[in-house]
């Protein structure tokens, strides 16, 4: 049963032979100290599990590159301008943002670009160093590779990424088919697997992502590989970062969890009321319960009829010049489980 912060805190002013209360007092040592334990004791469930009942559904659209007309690099020059298809000056970086990149005719290197001013004729953009390449007139490509988490409230963690693509799953089970899913990947494996070129591959659906330092303000950003060649919609699955609780009426787990994660906090809270009353039979006591129900949470999060818990036993045989059989097994846990 869902519990709130106010439900807990009186369960443990009960256990100390406190009077309920209807709200926290500021200056109350005690309702400070159950405050701080239930969210320490919170914020280790949701470490500790990464639970599949924590998960949040966000969505994130990548945006196709931009091509149209041409544009004019100076060699030595940060400043790059707009062209339409004959080489008069044009407004074509409209949609272009400070963060994307481009990559200007047949060359193969990436610039950051830095600024973009479309306030007069031809738009121009600046780029985070001097072009290296020949003075020309050509085509180029803009492309964003890197997106910001900053429309996914309380982003933490990512667990899973995949397109809204619908598709016939035929030919996915003996992995001829196409695949739904982006991996969540270190920058390392992405550099590993482009060679160190994140620009070589421009297939353009992404099949990785890792992440990276945030934006200035603060939030998770992630690169794609290889980048977009089109509008894209992705589905995300993702873990929200805690916020702690304070308000009396708040639920623990925004009612989401099973019993024993709010037993487990109620558990600790009544120990650490018990310790502030100088109870030590009535801190061990519930500090054991304490761990007891953590055992149960982590049985029940690793339990045997999860279909991806199941034990998989592989058998080998082999014959042999008589009549006994040789046979071997082996056993694998297919998925990683917290053993208490």
């Amino acid at each position: 049963m869902a519990k709130t912060v106010g439900a807990i805190v009186n369960a443990a002013l009960k256990e100390v032979g406190d009077a309920e209360i209807v709200e926290f007092a500021a200056t109350n040592i005690l309702h400070q100290q159950m405050i701080e334990e239930m969210n320490n004791r919170v914020r280790r469930v949701r470490a500790r599990f990464r639970a599949r009942w924590a998960l949040t559904r966000g969505t994130l659209q990548l945006t196709a590159p931009i091509t149209t007309g041409q544009v004019t690099v100076t060699q030595g020059s940060a400043t790059i301008s707009s062209k339409d298809s004959s080489g008069s000056a044009a407004e074509n970086f409209g949609s272009v943002a400070a963060g994307m990149k481009i990559i200007v005719g047949s060359d193969t290197t990436a610039y950051k670009i830095t600024a973009v001013s479309t306030s007069s004729s031809p738009d121009n953009i600046t780029i985070d160093g001097n072009y290296t390449g020949a003075t020309a007139t050509t085509s180029y490509t803009i492309f964003k590779d890197t997106y910001s988490m900053s429309g996914l409230t309380d982003f933490d963690e990512i667990i899973m990424a995949n397109y809204g693509d619908g598709g016939n799953w035929i030919g996915n089970i003996s992995g001829q088919g196409p695949n739904y899913s982006i991996d969540i990947v270190a920058l390392q494996t992405i550099m590993a697997a482009t060679g160190g070129n994140l620009y070589r591959n421009t297939s353009g659906k992404p099949t990785m992502m890792a992440q990276i330092e945030g934006d200035s303000s603060g939030n998770t950003q992630f690169l794609v590989n290889p980048y977009p060649d089109d509008d894209y919609y992705l589905e995300l699955w993702y873990v929200k970062k805690f916020t702690e609780n304070s308000t009396f009426s708040s639920d623990l787990f925004d009612g989401d969890a099973p019993e024993e994660a709010y037993d487990y906090v109620e558990q600790g809270v009544l120990a650490r009321a018990s310790r502030y009353d100088e109870n030590d039979a009535g801190t061990q006591y519930w500090e054991v319960r304490a761990t007891d129900t953590l055992r149960d949470l982590t049985a029940r999060e690793n339990r045997s009829n999860q279909d991806d818990n199941q034990l998989e036993v592989q058998t080998y045989r082999q014959g042999s010049a008589g009549t006994i059989e040789g046979r071997s097994q082996v056993a694998f846990d297919n998925k990683r489980a917290w053993r208490s």
